[in-house]
């Protein structure tokens, strides 16, 4: 863990204990798949408090937060980070449409140039 994601684990925890009153025990895995964690509230090898963080991207770092014992949930952001503006969230979806389809008609071109005719 670099020390740009400890700080944001850091003050991450800090948000849940001062905005939910829960302690975050646990290592923390930014890789940007879900994982789980206990807190002081929970039973011994009780993990109820889901979240997956992105930090070592282009986008604003952020975790996403799920109390599956507690029903909330949450995206949060370090301070200073916004989330994405409407007209960003829209061109990301269209550079991501327009790659999709490249790689759905290269694999397409693959595929019939590897087609054997059965005549």
């Amino acid at each position: 863990m670099n020390a740009n994601t400890e700080i944001i684990f850091e003050d991450f925890k800090a948000y849940i204990l001062s905005e939910y009153g829960l302690e975050i025990i646990g290592d923390w895995k930014p890789d940007g798949t879900f994982h789980y964690l206990g807190t002081t509230d929970d039973k011994k090898g009780k993990k109820p408090f889901r979240y997956c963080i992105h930090a070592d991207t282009d986008d604003p770092a952020n975790v996403y937060f799920n109390d599956l014992k507690r029903g909330f949930h949450g995206v949060w952001y370090p301070q200073g980070r916004e989330p994405l503006t409407h007209a960003e969230r829209e061109q990301r979806r269209r550079a991501i449409a327009a790659h999709q389809t490249q790689r759905e008609q290269e694999t397409q071109a693959r595929h019939r140039k590897k087609a054997v005719v059965v005549k």
